[in-house]
């Protein structure tokens, strides 16, 4: 060490300091054994919230016709969680478990529904097409608080939800329904060329 560092003072600094990286690789090390990484119900909660906070946006604007401000923020900002929640899995987790990939599918299902929602012009009130389309959000939420996206507590549950509404004059929304339902049952939408999965009777 002498023959390195010319000052003898510095010796023990230099000791200090390889002590030091020592101890800092091995809480490392202790830390990629030991962490787990976000805990999963959180993560199913941030799921489910977003996709409840969809299904009250979608349905105020099929029951009225017309954007809600109040119920689209709400959703918006659920979904802005959800977002930073997808955000933070790599970072808080050392070792790499999937959750972000299984995450991703169902974001951007969710977002696609709240563009149809903002985007959508005003059309003629569909009361009966806002309960059908709420149950049917509200299933789903149910069903993405069991497991994570993709997993087979989820598609379990997601079996006894009943099949995704038709609005007779908004097939769009029933694919955007489909492709969400399918998001969260498979973790991966369909190529964009084409249609989502049709549902059997």
């Amino acid at each position: 060490m002498d023959a390195v560092l010319p000052e003898p003072d510095l010796a023990p600094l230099a000791a200090y300091r390889l002590l030091d990286l020592t101890l800092g690789m091995c809480l490392g090390m202790a830390a990629a054994l030991l962490v787990r990484g976000v805990p999963l119900r959180r993560v199913r909660a941030a799921v489910s919230v977003a996709v409840a906070a969809t299904g009250s946006a979608v349905g105020e604007r099929l029951r009225t016709g017309t954007f809600h401000a109040a119920s689209a923020a709400t959703a918006w900002q659920r979904t802005s969680d959800l977002w930073t929640m997808h955000a933070s899995v790599p970072v808080e987790e050392i070792r790499a478990t999937g959750t972000a990939d299984r995450l991703w599918p169902s974001l951007l299902a969710i977002r696609r529904l709240l563009c149809w929602n903002l985007l959508r012009d005003a059309s003629a009130p569909a009361p009966d097409e806002s309960a059908r389309v709420g149950d049917f959000l509200r299933a789903l939420s149910g069903a993405a608080r069991t497991d994570l996206p993709g997993s087979p507590g989820i598609g379990s549950a997601l079996s006894r939800v009943p099949r995704t509404p038709r609005p007779a004059h908004e097939p769009e929304l029933h694919r955007r329904l489909t492709a969400l339902r399918s998001a969260l049952e498979d973790a991966a939408l369909p190529p964009p060329a084409t249609e989502p999965p049709r549902e059997t009777d």
